[in-house]
């Protein structure tokens, strides 16, 4: 990169380069070594732009951290609630009628969750480094995370009906 205005030290006045080794600041009057002014700033601009890199490297990391916690949460989320699930129809397979509330309950948190976990997405720009929320990126996860609720109620659903079964076999 070549760098043909510096600031003064002196006196900050900007000084162009005139092809001279040294030059003399016309404002102050200071003796100024250009080469060891160029090699000055040039490193200051490396230390600017290690920086900011830091700084992106810095997101990148934490962003990585909140979507590993995010992605924690989720998993949980659909654990337990495929598990009340499973326990809800084994419960209303074998009539009782504490597995119909169960079920009712589990139905409508599976229509809350997965809008609730996509508004807590933590998305991000990787050429930013920064956090971006385009509702292009909250749709798709919320369709996924839909989907993914239907599949788990399914699964957790087919699992309560041969539980159920299996108890009616057994008495």
């Amino acid at each position: 990169m070549a760098i043909n205005e510096l600031r003064c030290p002196s006196c900050g006045a900007d000084v162009s380069f005139d092809g001279d080794a040294d030059i003399e600041c016309p404002y102050c009057g200071s003796k100024l070594h250009f080469k060891e002014l160029a090699e000055k700033a040039e490193l200051d601009r490396l230390k600017a732009e290690n920086a900011e890199t830091e700084i992106r490297q810095g997101n990148k990391r934490y962003h990585k951290k909140s979507i590993e916690k995010w992605k924690k949460g989720n998993r949980n989320t659909f654990i337990i609630m495929g598990a009340a699930n499973t326990l809800g129809v084994a419960l209303a397979g074998c009539e009782y009628e504490t597995g119909a509330f169960i079920i009712v309950f589990v139905l409508a948190f599976f229509m809350i969750a997965p809008a609730y976990l996509c508004l807590t997405y933590p998305c991000f720009d990787e050429k930013k480094g920064e956090p971006v929320y385009s509702r292009k990126q909250i749709f798709s996860q919320m369709l996924r995370l839909y989907g993914k609720a239907l599949g788990v109620l399914g699964l957790t659903f087919s699992i309560g009906i041969l539980i159920a079964a299996a108890i009616h076999f057994i008495k």
